[in-house]
């Protein structure tokens, strides 16, 4: 929306508000201009405010968590390869389709945590000096570098 000056931009700066809503007048030491045509500022529409409706009768109102899911867990970061990394989404993506609505979501950090529980259920058949060597000795193949 353009303005019709550069004072209206500004904030109409050495002038007077009377304290209603665009009833500007100059002051009193200001030149008068009987040939400016004035114009009270333009009003901007108010942000809509949206009021959830009251819960049903006989749902439960749902109390979000003090603390995120995630705080629950220690920060550890690692590195994929990109195969890895794009398998990981796109396996998250399909299970949260097919589980429906409710319960957590399930990321890639989830599937991480799965896969280490799996790695640490085997632990004791883990054996070399490598990373092929030790996928090989839990039984994986492939993907090796």
């Amino acid at each position: 929306m353009a303005r019709a000056d550069l004072r209206g931009l500004i904030g109409n700066l050495g002038e007077v508000n009377d304290g209603f809503a665009g009833a500007v007048r100059e002051p009193a030491d200001a030149p008068s201009h009987a040939s400016s045509t004035r114009r009270p500022p333009e009003k901007t529409p108010s942000a809509s405010v949206h009021i959830d409706p009251p819960p049903e009768p006989n749902r439960p109102i749902r109390q979000a968590p003090e603390n995120p899911h995630f705080l629950d867990f220690e920060r550890k970061e690692t590195r994929l390869r990109s195969d890895q990394q794009n398998a990981l989404t796109e396996h998250a993506r399909r299970l949260n389709r097919s589980k429906g609505t409710g319960g957590a979501r399930i990321t890639d950090n989830t599937l991480i945590r799965v896969a280490v529980d799996l790695l640490l259920a085997k632990a004791d058949k883990l054996a070399g000096q490598n990373e092929a060597e030790l996928r090989h000795s839990v039984g994986l193949k492939g993907a090796e570098r």
